[in-house]
């Protein structure tokens, strides 16, 4: 009877041993599926926000282009505005560095590794939606000043 009674505690105990490393096995399973949804959330909303101003790109080679439209036009009039026309090269200059500020954001933006820590991907993609975001401004705020000069004209 002594023996079965050892028997049974030492397979209780066994049993009680394989479901606790279950359950962690299970937690840690979850853990990672929480990280990497959490992941892809932020993942996407860096993308949405990519996503809203690249279409942007367009209207600042438009703008850039009507840019050079009328500096050629004032250029032959009879007297040329030489101090609009420098406005007007300037502001040239911005809309063209604000496209280069989307491409060099695309060219610097890197998905992060698989194997990085949960932590520092966080961290690297809220940088790159902030560093969007910013992008995203300058672009709105050179179209805004480059549409003012266009009308103004």
């Amino acid at each position: 009877m002594k023996k079965a009674m050892i028997a049974a505690i030492a397979a209780l105990t066994l049993y009680a041993c394989n479901n606790g490393n279950s359950q962690k096995e299970a937690q840690t399973k979850a853990d990672k599926t929480e990280q990497k949804e959490a992941k892809n959330s932020l993942m996407k909303e860096v993308m949405a926000v990519h996503d809203e101003y690249m279409p942007k790109m367009d209207d600042l080679h438009q703008a850039e282009e009507e840019l050079q439209m009328t500096i050629d036009s004032i250029q032959n009039e009879e007297e040329p505005d030489e101090e609009l026309i420098a406005e007007l090269e300037e502001l040239q200059a911005e809309v063209e560095k604000a496209g280069n500020g989307m491409m060099d954001w695309m060219k610097g933006f890197k998905k992060p590794a698989d194997d990085m820590k949960e932590d520092k991907v966080q961290e690297y993609l809220e940088q790159q939606k902030k560093l969007m975001e910013d992008v995203g401004r300058k672009m709105d705020k050179t179209l805004q000043k480059a549409d003012s000069a266009l009308t103004a004209k």
